[in-house]
């Protein structure tokens, strides 16, 4: 079963990410600060210590051109070191914070998924891709394209693979290739239909008058659609639906008010189910059915029922 990407899907996934990214701009930003100050007050700070170390060493012969230039020598030598000295503790410094950075994305990389309308990425992708920074070897060169891989990542968009899982067992996750079964799921839903059926799909199709005829017969079912747009393709699917209402008169198709419907949904009486997707567009692309629970069911129906009773019969 291929798995999915669902838009209302919410963790704290995306948040921890930008975090992690939030982090380790810090830690580069810190470093590259450091840096310039350390470069910068050896510069000016330069010539007085020169001044203080000639002086200590040789007081008034400092004045002499020889002595003077062997001191400035020796001085500017014991700058450079205590210069090169710091800058290589403070490399250490952000060396071991970047590779602990590092090591929390890792970790972070392992329970997580990036998903698109069209692509997923598991955690064995997403850590593979993490793992170019290996290639660089100064900690800000990894810093910078750990941090530029991990806002590619927040893009896309990321979910916790327990979430993934959490919805598989919920419901249907599918996605190209997968159209045959996520019409099946759908016609099975209809088919154990119990009490009643409502469907809500802004885009009516022939798919969805077929999944009408799986539900039990002489069972109440509502269809809340809009009209097609194209023309030939709404005269086309009214002569259908008054064809289906004829041998089926329980089944009741209407038109919604303008800007009334948005997602899509099935309900009966004991179940309620989110679509991703129109049902004629099922498995074209990353899409979940997912299961609805008991107060969602319920805030549904008072909604829809608002709708239906101005809607247009078809």
């Amino acid at each position: 079963m291929t798995m999915s990407y669902v838009s209302n899907m919410q963790d704290d996934s995306h948040q921890t990410l930008e975090r992690l990214i939030s982090e380790g701009q810090n830690i580069l930003d810190r470093s590259q600060i450091e840096r310039r100050s350390l470069k910068s007050s050896g510069a000016e700070s330069g010539d007085s210590i020169l001044s203080e170390i000639a002086g200590a060493i040789v007081g008034d012969a400092f004045e002499s051109p020889r002595i003077g230039s062997t001191t400035r020598r020796i001085s500017k030598s014991y700058l450079r070191d205590e210069r090169k000295k710091k800058l290589l503790e403070s490399d250490d410094r952000y060396f071991n914070l970047a590779n602990s950075w590092i090591s929390k994305v890792y970790d972070y990389l392992g329970g997580v998924s990036t998903v698109t309308k069209t692509k997923l990425q598991n955690s064995h992708k997403l850590l593979s891709k993490f793992s170019k920074i290996e290639r660089a070897v100064k900690p800000e060169t990894k810093l910078k394209i750990g941090i530029s891989i991990l806002k590619q990542f927040a893009l896309r968009g990321v979910v916790g693979n327990k979430t993934l899982e959490t919805l598989k067992s919920a419901g249907l996750v599918t996605g190209p290739g997968g159209q045959f079964e996520a019409y099946n799921q759908i016609l099975e839903i209809a088919a154990r239909a119990k009490g009643f059926l409502i469907v809500v799909d802004p885009y009516p199709s022939r798919e969805t008058l077929i999944v009408f005829e799986k539900s039990p017969h002489k069972q109440p079912v509502k269809f809340l659609t809009y009209p097609p747009q194209n023309r030939r393709n709404r005269a086309e699917f009214e002569v259908l639906a008054k064809k289906m209402k004829n041998d089926r008169p329980e089944i009741d198709i209407r038109y919604a008010p303008p800007k009334t419907l948005h997602d899509r949904f099935m309900i009966t009486e004991t179940e309620a189910w989110h679509l991703g997707h129109s049902i004629k567009d099922f498995g074209n692309k990353l899409s979940a059915i997912t299961q609805m629970n008991t107060t969602e069911k319920k805030q549904f129906e008072n909604g829809f029922s608002v709708i239906w009773d101005s809607a247009k019969p078809v």
